[in-house]
């Protein structure tokens, strides 16, 4: 009974110091004697405070997806993969049960604020995966570094999330991580392959309103333009614009090697449906971003203009992939529609490993985990093998697998819904 009492009090929940605890703790201490308290292995000394996990509770971490809105099929693929990660383990962890706290995030500011403060209302969150969404993680991060938790993202790309300088609009801070790569890095890897490998030597690009696509349209315009092309036309695209056969028109008339789509949908649908319009522009390349790398994309537009597009997408561990996907299969009975599945799935166990790492644990089976000390070992992570390949962290957050990311090439069969994914073609040399 009294050393229940005591690994009770020897923290401070999320972070946040009580006073009033502390004072009642040190008179009761003082009156009952220090024979009471003889527990000193499990003591908790973070800056951060610690979270407690008592014998036969619950080990209870966060999900926030998209589970709603034109975003939903990302968000529930990624929460499938970290409901596959913790039944991969038995739903245990640490000799006790894992329990999932899921909310939706959606892509929308107010509605990730909402989901975020649901999330950490449960003092017995340890640590949250997700959002889907770069504009849920603008919100949700400050809220979660405020409380000393640990917030891992599969698909949150937005550069400035892990750009530590304000005066360039980096957003960064404490607590935060993810496992999928960057919009820089994404569009350096089409940028080069574009240069390098198709010999294009001016783009073209239309990009949307979102900060995602202004993220991706930026970094390709730099690194292409670094490498000695030239950004002949640029326009962006509102949805539902009326103004498709112009912009194209534009375009058509600048005859660039490759058009750039960092788009998603139904943008992008709505753009290559209007191509066909355009004779000229049946010889350009196109290029698209990594949101259209899923299956349902070539399908929904149908049509021979996209046969030989070339798309971004994930490059992923064959090996553990493949039993990845057998398991997931054998669940789902389909294939994940999600190019950030995978990625969910390692942020999970990158997430689970490293609370099992700080973790101390008495002989009772009590738990103590230090907040401070999980942000340690997660900004440590060096050479973790996950589906996704090796991931190592940053002292920013960047804890994507290197090089992550090839380019794909659509064909007939992925039009026709009879394959996925398409052909890889080529991926970037990573030292």
């Amino acid at each position: 009974m009294w050393n229940t009492w005591c690994f009770q009090n020897k923290m401070n929940r999320q972070g946040q110091g009580n006073v009033k605890h502390a004072l009642v703790f040190l008179a009761l201490f003082l009156f009952l004697g220090v024979s009471a308290c003889n527990d000193p292995e499990i003591a908790c000394e973070d800056s951060l405070g610690c979270i407690a996990v008592e014998r036969g509770d619950p080990i209870r971490i966060g999900a926030m997806a998209a589970l709603s809105g034109h975003a939903a099929f990302l968000g529930e693929d990624s929460q499938h993969a970290v409901e596959m990660a913790i039944l991969d383990r038995d739903n245990t962890l640490l000799d006790h049960t894992i329990e999932l706290v899921v909310t939706d995030s959606g892509c929308d500011a107010e509605v990730a604020k909402i989901a975020t403060e649901l999330v950490v209302e449960d003092e017995d969150v340890i640590g949250i995966i997700g959002p889907t969404c770069s504009v849920a993680a603008e919100t949700a991060v400050p809220i979660v570094e405020s409380l000393g938790l640990i917030l891992i993202s599969p698909a949150a790309t937005a550069s400035h999330l892990t750009n530590p300088d304000p005066g360039t609009g980096g957003l960064w801070q404490p607590g935060f991580y993810r496992t999928v790569p960057s919009d820089t890095y994404q569009a350096q890897v089409a940028a080069d392959f574009a240069y390098n490998q198709l010999e294009a030597r001016t783009a073209a690009i239309i990009y949307d309103e979102t900060a995602v696509s202004q993220d991706l349209h930026h970094a390709f315009t730099d690194a292409f333009q670094n490498f000695g092309g030239q950004i002949t036309v640029q326009h962006i695209i509102t949805p539902g614009d009326d103004t498709v056969t112009e912009i194209l028109r534009s375009v058509d008339a600048a005859k660039p090697d490759v058009l750039y789509l960092p788009v998603f949908e139904p943008e992008a649908n709505l753009i290559a449906s209007r191509i066909p319009e355009l004779i000229g522009l049946g010889t350009v390349n196109l290029i698209g971003g990594m949101g259209l790398f899923n299956e349902r994309f070539p399908v929904s537009v149908g049509a021979p203009v996209i046969n030989g597009m070339y798309i971004l997408g994930p490059v992923v561990d064959d090996q553990r992939y493949a039993a990845f996907l057998a398991r997931w299969n054998g669940r789902y009975a389909q294939p994940p529609l999600n190019p950030y599945t995978a990625h969910a799935y390692d942020a999970t166990n990158l997430l689970l490993d490293t609370i099992e790492s700080v973790a101390q644990v008495d002989n009772r089976g009590n738990i103590l985990i230090g907040l401070q000390a999980m942000r340690d070992q997660m900004t440590a992570t060096d050479d973790y093998s996950g589906v996704t390949g090796q991931l190592h962290c940053t002292a920013t957050g960047d804890c994507a697998a290197l090089p992550g990311l090839g380019v794909y090439q659509i064909s007939r069969e992925e039009i026709n819904g009879n394959h996925w994914p398409p052909e890889l073609v080529w991926e970037p040399s990573y030292e």
